[in-house]
């Protein structure tokens, strides 16, 4: 999900690195990217972070899965397989 909002939180960045050079700003507004871009990176390594975590605690304390979701994936696999199989013949 967050890999999938990054172009909508860059995208201010860069309509703003558009702008031309002022006399204040000789580089105009280019930093926005770069700061914009270290901020989503570093949004996706907090996100990469808690998962590796989370992973390493369920390993030792796994959660109890539902059986609902999986019988779900169990009946709809196979018979997607099946369709496969039967459309390249």
């Amino acid at each position: 999900m967050t890999s999938a909002r990054a172009p909508s939180t860059l995208w201010p960045s860069f309509s703003l690195a558009l702008r031309p050079p002022t006399p204040e700003r000789t580089w105009g507004y280019r930093r926005a990217e770069v700061l914009a871009a270290g901020a989503q990176s570093a949004i996706l390594l907090a996100v990469g972070i808690y998962a590796f975590i989370e992973g390493v605690r369920r390993l030792f304390d796994p959660a109890e899965v539902t059986a609902g979701g999986l019988l779900v994936f169990g009946i709809e696999t196979p018979s997607h397989s099946a369709l496969e199989r039967s459309s390249h013949h």
